[in-house]
Parts: C-alpha cells; structure tokens; sequence
C-alpha cells in the first residue's frame, strides 16, 4: 500500500489436519490533506484560537537583570505606551553551562548573587551597600572590590568561603560555562530583562554582565570581554548571577532568596512568530466550577464585578488610538504588553493573578474572603509544578484569537496520522523529519 494510508482488519491462523490456513481481511481506510499555513495560506487570514491557563507561565526564559529593574518595572510602564524608565542597556553577555560542543567561547566563571545590589542584598556579609534606590552597579556593594583583587585560580571557593559565601546560595562556579551568541537571547534595553531562545535545563546557571546608561549617568555590572580579555583562558572571571544550578525559593530559615524573584513569571508564550496586531483577541477568563461558564469578569465584590479581569489585571488601559480610556480590549502595545517576534503576552505587573487581584479587592466589605477564594499566591511562592496542582485557585484562563507569520506547534486534522506519512515544505522545498520538524503521531501534532 503506498502513501499515507491506514489498514484495518483481522488475522486468523487455523490447521485442518496438515493443512496450514492463514486468512487475513483487511480494508483500506486513510486519506491525504495538506494545510497551507503563512502568508497567503488558506489559514492565514483565519484568527486561530488559544488558551493558556494561569499557572503555565512562560518559566526559565526571561530574567531580570537586577532587582534594580525588577523594583521599578511597573512605575516604568505605569503610563502607557510611553516607557519611562531613563535606562539605556548597551550591551549584555551571557554565560549557561555548555552542554553544545562549542569550545571557543568556554571560560570560567563565577556567578554571585548579591554583585551589584544595592538594596536587595541576601548575604549580611555583604557591606558597603548603597541603598534599594541605587541602580545596579559594581560599586554598589563592596562585594566586586572584594573578589576583583582574589587569585584567580582555584583557591577561590576558599576565598569565598572564609568571606561567609556559600556555593549554590550566595555563588555559582561554572567551570565550563559558553558563551551565548546574540542569536540565543534578546534583551529589552529600557526595562532590563533578558529573553532566552531556549528554556534553561534544571541544572543550568546563568550568569551576565552588562553595561548601560541611567538619566545620563553609566554603569556596569560583572566583567565583560574587554576585562578578561587579557587573562588567561583558565583565569576566573565574575559576573552576576541569575539563576543557580539549584533553584531554591526560601532557605531554611523561610527567607526569600533573591534569585527567585529575578525569573519572570508575567509572560505567556503563544509558541508562534511575527505574531500580527490584525485580528488579535485577548480575554481573561474565570472559569467557575459550579456553574461551568467562561465568565470575563468575577462575579462577587461591589466594585471588582463591575470590570473585566483584562482590565484589573492592567491589560486594559487605552483605547484604540491609545488615548487613556478603557474600552474593554486588550491594549497591543509592543514591548510592553506583547512582543510580536516571540508571540508573547506580558503582563505590566509582576504577579498579576497575585498581587493584581489583591489591588482590586481594597476597599470591598469582604476583602479578605475575595483574597482568600481568588487571589493565587501559590503560583509565585512555590515551583511552578507545585502551583498547578492548586486546582481551588487555579481558574483562571487566557483566551483569544491571532494571526501569525509562522507558528512552533502546527495542530495537525484527523486522527491516526500514518508513521512517516507527514511531509513538510517551507518555501517550496522539503524538510526533513526529524532534524528540521518532528511529529508527535499520538497528538497530531508537528
């Protein structure tokens, strides 16, 4: 049988004696389809519909790079579109654990936690501290002094030791750690995160260092090539510290560990690219057990009934031609509320199903019973596996319509997809299966 095609049927094995009987029948049952997708196919003028549930946050990709930016993010963005933030990033390097068989790139490095910090220090060893307001910079605590006049070899970890500095807390040694081309990361230049193409693996560190301006004035953070540069290749060089191989959220004593609260947890990722502004739909929606409908809006408090969930959770602030007006819709605004290269939705709050609704039950005659029914702080005090099995608080939803140049997940129609039987072609020429696209057959999905 040739082509994708699908073979039902029975197989009987019988004996008459010495006579051997096998009886198959069998009957031919498949078909062929194609879907044209991208500009100008068939499905490309149609909205495709998506659904994102609260608790599957786009986790292990977008990173503040200080608690300098992550403390002001929402006062930047608090007056939309503008940005207001007075912040110039110029240039970022980042290093993960190599796990590629690149070696050009390979350094050693260390990564500390409380470089840079002026305020939000873990540490109290850590001196010199310039204060919370005290933007990101190697001065702001007397920790990079401390480290930059170290034998850079491998007494470091006793060094750091006799300092009160614990490896896989306050620092994170990389023996191997590779260097990241621009292609495998973005950075948002006025509001200090960084985006991952990739999601970091369990046990990957990341480390970065970086420079940029603030209201006129420069600053760095870490070492970059031109302060290693010199070095020998198997010199240690310091950088800050994002992510450890571990991620913990609070030590033994309950207290919060900054590196936590670096990841960002209010982006959501479509899986789709060149994301287009025409035709794009976005709702919030509880969904409520006992009555099983999509409501836009929660149905209890005097004031927090009366809006729609996009607009307390800040998603709603402008109207169409971005004058400050509600108007019920999803504010497209790039850079702050979407990015339409990567397909994803970021919320102008850093723990919008959290702090969000707590925002909006102040002032209700029962506040505290709304905050206690609704409001989902386990989503962002526990892992992100923890917090979706939270099944109470765990109701709300993300739902809408886009157009997109291309998207990572193509749903495929029908059901028993023949092994093999799916062909891909991008500009007219073949891809390869298992190099350029992979199918899940149990799914129907590419």
């Amino acid at each position: 049988i040739q082509g994708a095609q699908n073979l039902f049927g029975i197989k009987a094995k019988m004996q008459f004696g010495k006579l051997d009987v096998t009886t198959i029948a069998t009957t031919q049952r498949g078909k062929t389809a194609s879907i044209n997708l991208g500009v100008g196919g068939q499905n490309s003028g149609q909205g495709r519909p998506f659904e994102i549930i609260a608790s599957n946050y786009d986790d292990n990709r977008h990173f503040f790079l200080g608690h300098f930016f992550r403390e002001n993010y929402a006062k930047w963005i608090g007056n939309p579109p503008q940005i207001i933030s007075g912040v110039n990033i110029t240039r970022v390097e980042v290093y993960v654990l190599n796990r590629n068989n690149d070696t050009q790139t390979l350094r050693s490095v260390v990564g500390l936690m409380d470089l840079a910090e002026g305020g939000t220090v873990y540490n109290s060893n850590v001196g010199g501290r310039r204060g919370p307001t005290y933007p990101n910079s190697n001065d702001a605590n007397d920790l990079f002094n401390f480290v930059s006049n170290l034998n850079r070899r491998d007494s470091i970890d006793i060094a750091l030791s006799a300092r009160g500095l614990s490896n896989g807390t306050d620092y994170e040694k990389i023996t191997s750690a590779r260097k990241l081309s621009p292609t495998e990361f973005t950075f948002h230049p006025q509001l200090g995160y960084i985006t991952l193409t990739r999601k970091l693996q369990n046990d990957e560190a990341l480390a970065v260092s970086y420079e940029y301006s603030y209201n006129g004035k420069q600053y760095k953070v870490g070492e970059t090539s031109e302060d290693y540069g010199l070095l020998p290749d198997d010199a240690i060089i310091f950088m800050k510290l994002l992510r450890p191989r571990k991620v913990s959220i609070r030590d033994a004593s309950k207290k919060i560990i900054p590196t936590w609260e670096l990841m960002m947890k209010n982006i959501y990722n479509l899986n789709v690219n060149q994301l287009s502004r025409e035709g794009f739909q976005l709702r919030i929606i509880y969904r409520d057990d006992r009555t099983g409908i999509d409501n836009p809006q929660l149905q209890e408090g005097a004031n927090v009934r009366t809006r729609q969930l996009v607009e307390i959770l800040g998603l709603d602030k402008l109207n169409p031609v971005n004058d400050p007006q509600k108007d019920g819709n999803f504010d497209f605004i790039e850079g702050i509320t979407i990015n339409t290269s990567t397909g994803m939705i970021i919320f102008p709050t850093l723990k919008p199903f959290s702090e969000g609704l707590r925002q909006a039950f102040r002032g209700e005659s029962n506040e505290s019973f709304l905050i206690q029914k609704y409001s989902y702080d386990t989503l962002y005090n526990t892992t992100k596996a923890d917090a979706e099995l939270f099944a109470t608080k765990n109701k709300f939803y993300i739902k809408g319509l886009y157009n997109a140049g291309s998207a990572k997940e193509i749903l495929i129609p029908g059901f028993g997809v023949s092994q093999g039987s799916v062909k891909v072609f991008a500009g007219g020429l073949p891809l390869v299966e298992g190099s350029d696209f992979v199918v899940d057959y149990t799914f129907s999905k590419v």
